[in-house]
């Protein structure tokens, strides 16, 4: 077992010396590396200020080098809705208005009164001269066709009609077809018309054109 003598000898306490050497270099341990922590964050902090500074100018400053940066001008409209708008910088300063005289519709057909007053009735009832006949139906730049037999219908007819991309109905209390378009614009426009056929059968033809309006289109429609 070891004998310690704390001064007895010398009259020194040597353990509390050392003790208090030991605590002074802790101390200035514990202050280099708080110093090294605080000029971390002082490191971070110009970092940060630093990539602010790149981005205000790349983004702002270098604009602000250009006359078209204070020449720029804006428009704007009271009802985006209707219309959009848009000014370069040699626009000229000004409030103007602007008035919506027409509305684009799709292209559309309101057929004259046929004697039918249910879908189920047959087409050749409504018109023989049909029977057989090829029916073409050009959509745009689609075109579709079929050929009316002895049991084709009125419902049939304007189910063709709808699988070629328009809008049919036959309404029974007007005894009237109503065919629209589903888009605008003239890509849009679409005829219905059917095989050739004779002198003999011209009145035919012209009964189904008058069953559809076709008469009734202009002649850019038709």
């Amino acid at each position: 077992m070891g004998i310690r003598m704390s001064g007895l000898s010398s009259g020194m306490d040597t353990e509390a010396v050392v003790g208090a050497l030991m605590s002074a270099q802790s101390l200035k341990k514990t202050k280099l590396e708080q110093a090294k922590t605080k000029l971390e964050w002082k490191k971070t902090k110009w970092s940060d200020l630093n990539k602010k500074m790149v981005s205000f100018y790349n983004k702002w400053a270098t604009k602000m080098q250009l006359p078209s940066t204070f020449l720029g001008k804006t428009a704007s409209v009271s009802d985006p809705t209707k219309a959009k708008v848009s000014a370069t910088s040699t626009a000229v300063n000004g409030n103007y208005t602007m008035e919506v005289s027409n509305i684009a519709t799709a292209e559309y057909i309101t057929g004259a009164k046929i004697n039918s007053t249910s879908v189920k009735d047959k087409l050749t009832d409504v018109d023989s001269s049909l029977l057989n006949k090829e029916i073409t139906i050009t959509n745009g730049d689609t075109t579709s066709k079929f050929t009316v037999d002895e049991n084709t219908t009125i419902e049939d007819f304007v189910n063709k009609l709808k699988d070629a991309g328009l809008n049919a109905n036959f309404d029974t209390n007007q005894q009237r077809f109503f065919i629209s378009g589903k888009d605008t614009g003239a890509k849009n426009v679409f005829t219905i018309s059917s095989s050739s056929l004779t002198q003999s059968e011209i009145d035919g033809k012209q009964a189904l054109k008058t069953a559809v309006g076709y008469d009734a289109m202009s002649s850019e429609n038709k």
